[in-house]
């Protein structure tokens, strides 16, 4: 049993490195989709103010 244990060790660290890396990746894309929501509202807040004529 101990023999392939390890023999699967590399793997193990190997799948726990990606794991990691496809963590990082998944909170940098979330990063980057809050970022675009944000510039978006403000973008539509922006619009909205300059061309928005209050009635007189």
């Amino acid at each position: 049993m101990l023999e392939e244990y390890d023999a699967n060790r590399p793997l193990f660290e190997e799948n726990k490195k990606l794991r990691e890396e496809l963590d990082k990746v998944r909170e940098q894309r979330d990063d980057y989709e809050r970022e675009l929501v944000s510039e978006r509202i403000a973008l539509g807040l922006d619009e909205y103010t300059t061309y928005w004529v209050p009635d007189n």
